[in-house]
């Protein structure tokens, strides 16, 4: 799989991110929906474009994933993390938090081009980006 065949995952994910910061666009969502109570200060990006719909779909992929994986997406996208940070957050290596990364790009998109599926099938997902 290639880098950039992930490019709109991450677009879509730092519009996301924006979306939650500006208070979900008013539909009941924001950072706390994702129940991860630890205290943010690091400021999102401004004048990020967000689509209500799109940052609405996104979250809910984000919603299916396991809860570390869901702390991976707040650490690198809502907070603006460094890998040595997130990685600190959930108690791994910097190497470990960048894989983590990929893996949620990969699990994220999949959410998003099938979007009827619970949650998304792990042991293929994860193979994928090892």
């Amino acid at each position: 799989m290639s880098m950039a065949s992930n490019e709109w995952v991450k677009d879509r994910l730092q519009s996301w991110a924006a979306w939650l910061h500006k208070g979900g666009g008013g539909r009941g969502y924001g950072e706390s929906s994702l129940t991860i109570d630890e205290a943010r200060t690091v400021p999102v990006r401004p004048f990020v474009a967000t689509f209500e719909d799109e940052c609405e779909r996104t979250h809910k992929a984000v919603l299916k994933l396991p809860t570390d994986m869901r702390k991976v997406a707040m650490g690198f996208y809502v907070d603006q993390l460094p890998a040595s940070m997130v990685g600190k957050r959930l108690r791994v290596s910097e190497r470990q938090a960048y894989h983590m990364k990929k893996t949620l790009h990969v699990m994220v998109k999949y959410c998003l081009e099938n979007q009827h599926v619970k949650a998304p099938p792990f042991h293929l997902l994860l193979q994928s980006v090892q």
